[in-house]
């Protein structure tokens, strides 16, 4: 960054050679026979015409691209996918893009004088698209603005929120040109492609407000001194470590807490497809979601190896087997254990790994925790389980945590912006709850995070990964049975080893 490159590109002439192709064949066929959507005998067809989300129902092809279908396209799939999750379109325009780089120039499309009451309803995503006026010339537009974002390399989640911010500021009288916070962008042109490809350049060539927005929103509002105020009210919806919400951080709560428990946004959608879009989706389409939520969380709490038989840890609800339990905790280990080996070290896609429940399959069985290891030992031959995968995750997961003690972090520092404790939450968050001694699908509106009952959850969470309660650093015990004593050497040395 210092030397101003912008990236190093390599032309590899050598290839990867398989331990044992015979066996990686049989894994292909294996997949391919019980659990690849069949487009002649589809399982589930698409409830709506033009259904983006139609992927998280059947796991077909083309739907993680999230723009409307307005011209001829096909499905596209990095090099051996069987579900080729993206499009490739007759224009060429965002052939490169897919999920949320595709969607964010066509939810933001509503006047400025509604821009206020979107923030605070979270109106922004979902079936919005339904009620588009989806014309060829219209998805043109839009895909030439998410091709405009990618070229530039923008953080997309960070644009898509700014861009909202900004027209949130405009429509309260704040930002603007002679404004407080000075900004010349016509906002009078806000829903159209053209005030977008303004926005993009002015960031990408740091001009004018660009300058400060080029630096991430957390610093900008930091800048015009109003990020304070606004995690508090949740006008800026930025909860954890300068990034925004991927999901919400009061109702779904698996991504986030492993988010604050991290880095920075875990991005990581392993329980987000069957807990959360199965039944989301369903709700859209107004159909009836393919597993009941008992059977959902039953075939889960089968495979989240080495913590199965707890379905507890897809309580979603606030009871006492819920979001504050320790069940959560045991969800959250597994969760920050598999991606650190399977996806992060391994390279399993986040959209395919793991598959908990397929509609492709007869019996709704995905191939986690089987496929795993099964296509991993057949190209690298090193007959590794399920299990001793997920102990590299952990073992990886501590050293992580050490390094950022060692730059000074503490359990004080592990909590929400204001507003995920104060602010109740607006919209419906459709997740499987245990409540009054059965199993359904909830909405779960109007809820904030307990802050104290939070509190009570992170020293569950430090127990259970054998950190100090008190700091959240890593013990000695903890370090040295995963084979990380030196480790634990130089936290000691440094005055911050867990005790």
């Amino acid at each position: 960054g210092a030397k101003n490159l912008k990236a190093i590109g390599v032309v590899g002439t050598g290839g990867v050679k398989v331990a044992d192709p015979r066996a990686l064949m049989a894994a292909w066929l294996w997949h391919k026979t019980n659990f690849q959507f069949n487009v002649d005998d589809p399982r589930h067809e698409s409830p709506r015409a033009n259904f983006s989300d139609y992927w998280d129902i059947n796991r077909c092809p083309g739907n993680a691209t999230i723009t409307p279908i307005a011209e001829p396209c096909r499905p596209k799939g990095c090099q051996g996918c069987p579900v080729a999750c993206s499009r490739r379109a007759a224009s060429g325009l965002a052939n490169e893009a897919h999920c949320f780089s595709t969607a964010w120039p066509f939810v933001n499309i509503f006047p400025p004088e509604a821009a206020e009451s979107r923030m605070s309803t979270g109106e922004w995503s979902g079936s919005l698209l339904e009620s588009l006026d989806i014309s060829q010339q219209f998805v043109k537009d839009r895909s030439r603005v998410t091709d405009l974002a990618n070229d530039y390399g923008l953080n997309i989640y960070d644009v898509f929120f700014g861009d909202v911010y900004l027209i949130t500021l405009y429509a309260m009288g704040i930002l603007g040109p002679g404004q407080t916070i000075h900004c010349d962008l016509p906002f009078d042109r806000w829903a159209t492609a053209e005030f977008k490809e303004a926005y993009l350049k002015m960031i990408a060539y740091r001009a004018g407000i660009g300058d400060t927005l080029a630096e991430g929103l957390a610093r900008a509002a930091e800048r015009w001194g109003r990020f304070k105020d606004d995690t508090e009210t949740g006008l800026l919806p930025y909860p954890h470590w300068g990034y925004s919400e991927h999901n919400n951080p009061r109702v779904e709560v698996d991504q986030e807490y492993a988010t604050v428990l991290g880095e920075r946004d875990s991005n990581d959608h392993s329980l987000n497809h069957p807990c959360h879009q199965i039944p989301r989706v369903a709700k859209v389409a107004g159909v009836e979601p393919i597993v009941s939520a008992e059977r959902m969380v039953e075939i889960l709490s089968q495979k989240v190896l080495p913590f199965q038989g707890d379905p507890f840890m897809f309580d979603n609800s606030e009871g006492p087997t819920g979001i504050y339990s320790a069940s959560r905790a045991k969800t959250i280990a597994w969760l920050r254990r598999y991606s650190r080996f399977w996806k992060d070290s391994v390279g399993y896609c986040d959209f395919l790994w793991p598959n908990f429940i397929d509609p492709n399959a007869p019996d709704m069985l995905g191939y986690t925790p089987e496929g795993e290891p099964r296509f991993l030992n057949a190209v690298t031959g090193k007959g590794i389980s399920f299990i001793d995968g997920m102990e590299i995750g952990r073992r990886i997961w501590n050293l992580d945590r050490a390094i950022w003690v060692v730059q000074g972090r503490h359990r004080d520092m592990e909590v929400f912006a204001p507003y995920v404790y104060s602010v109740p939450s607006p919209r419906p968050n459709s997740l499987p709850v245990y409540e009054d001694g059965e199993w359904k699908y909830s909405g779960n509106v109007g809820r904030t995070l307990d802050r104290a009952r939070f509190e009570e959850w992170k020293t569950k969470y430090y127990e259970l990964e054998g950190w100090d309660k008190s700091s959240g650093w890593p013990t000695r015990r903890t370090l040295e049975e995963l084979g990380l004593a030196k480790v634990a050497d130089e936290l000691q040395s440094r005055g911050k080893l867990g005790v």
